[in-house]
């Protein structure tokens, strides 16, 4: 019986000892799967971590000038504008570009949004794929997108554009375009404030327009339909000889003006541009003054084929012309405005030169190009008598507005424009 006890014993330990080995290779195994989900859990977090430090790190910023063209480039299944964005990568890390939205305010043709994909060669809505990826610490890329030809940003009017960045990383970045450079920097335009209005000084867009065959357009098509123009409207910018034929009698001048101020201002038909010529010589002498009057707004042809940037009142589109911009002996003479009480509406009867004014005090609004040629007052005949040869001519700005536009005061100013060599 003792035997037969002890051999019992002996079976009962072994299954005991096997139970409790059962159960700590039971615990060994749970507590190494569950060493290797935390290890896999933290090599996860660790890399999502890593993934959103990445993400942090990214800094794009737009820099002056934010954006410049538009180039007209062949491809797109025949042309395309083709525009350069400068960006600066302020991360550590570096970023690739996969999407690009813009927003416009009309006149563009984006305020609906458009979506910009990469694409190898030009092509409509897409941005250079070699140009997406911007390394780190970069200054100064240029990304390259394009917009169908018939497209241009709008460039004159304060917050005019809204483009968006998004990287493969997820983020998004956003700047508005144009936008002013920061800190000290050199202006690339010159104008000049004088209450509510701005006169602009620039050659590519104070220009001019003759009888003659070869100047009876302000310049290349589409000329100023960019600011600042990509392509000079006037011949040789400010070394432009003027034509003094009798031909060419007379000229229809084009000048670019703006409203800083916080309602319309209206032109009126008193303003004129004056020019005093003197004799090119050793000894210069004076010549009698020409004065050219205000003349009637361009038509839309006019307007869409140079002047796409500016502002352009479709009350006033009453030229006879198929295409042409006004020359010499086809303007049409100026009567929106007489003596007080001025009208208090602009019509196709009564045309007359709005400047609307910007979104806040001292913002410019939309830029509006005012013509110049008539004889006097009312008058649909050129200034007489012509510019003489071989003389320079010093020619000044004599502005009569009313400010606000139908029901303000009347005011005027009187300011140098430029020198002209005939």
């Amino acid at each position: 019986m003792r035997r037969l006890h002890a051999r019992r014993k002996a079976v009962s330990s072994i299954i005991g000892g096997l139970i409790i080995l059962t159960v700590i290779l039971t615990a060994l195994t749970a507590m190494v799967l569950v060493a290797q989900q935390y290890d896999t859990y933290q090599s996860i977090l660790d890399v999502m971590s890593q993934k959103d430090i990445d993400r942090l790190s990214e800094n794009i910023i737009a820099v002056y000038p934010g954006i410049s063209g538009p180039q007209l480039v062949s491809g797109c299944g025949g042309s395309c504008n083709q525009y350069n964005m400068s960006l600066t990568n302020l991360g550590g890390i570096g970023t690739q570009i996969v999407r690009m939205y813009l927003n416009s305010t009309p006149p563009g043709n984006c305020y609906n949004l458009c979506v910009f994909s990469n694409s190898s060669a030009p092509s409509p809505s897409h941005f250079l794929s070699s140009s997406s990826f911007i390394n780190p610490a970069e200054a100064g890329h240029v990304l390259v997108f394009w917009l169908p030809s018939t497209i241009n940003l709008p460039t004159d009017s304060p917050q005019a554009n809204t483009i968006g960045l998004a990287t493969s990383r997820g983020r998004t970045f956003s700047f508005q375009w144009p936008f002013p450079p920061a800190g000290n920097y050199v202006p690339t335009d010159l104008h000049l404030d004088m209450g509510p209005i701005r006169i602009t000084y620039d050659p590519n867009l104070i220009t001019f327009t003759t009888n003659s065959s070869q100047h009876q357009s302000p310049g290349p098509s589409g000329c100023a339909n960019t600011q600042p123009s990509s392509n000079p409207c006037m011949p040789g910018g400010w070394t432009t000889t003027f034509p003094t034929t009798l031909f060419d009698r007379g000229f229809v001048f084009y000048l670019r003006m703006s409203n800083i101020g916080t309602s319309p201002v209206e032109l009126l038909d008193r303003s004129y541009v004056y020019a005093r010529g003197w004799t090119n010589g050793t000894n210069p002498t004076p010549d009698n003054p020409v004065l050219f009057y205000i003349i009637q707004p361009m038509s839309q042809n006019c307007w869409s084929s140079y002047f796409r940037s500016s502002y352009f009142d479709n009350s006033s589109n009453t030229w006879p012309l198929t295409g042409a911009c006004p020359t010499p002996v086809e303007f049409q003479a100026y009567n929106g405005t007489g003596n007080p009480p001025y009208p208090t509406t602009c019509t196709s009867n009564n045309p007359c030169y709005l400047l609307p004014q910007g979104s806040t005090l001292g913002v410019p609004g939309t830029p509006v190009y005012v013509l110049f040629s008539a004889s006097a007052r009312h008058q649909s005949t050129p200034a007489s008598p012509t510019l003489n040869g071989s003389h320079i001519y010093v020619l000044y700005l004599e502005l009569y507005y009313q400010y606000p536009a139908h029901t303000g005061y009347e005011y005027t100013l009187t300011i140098p424009l430029f020198t002209i060599r005939t």
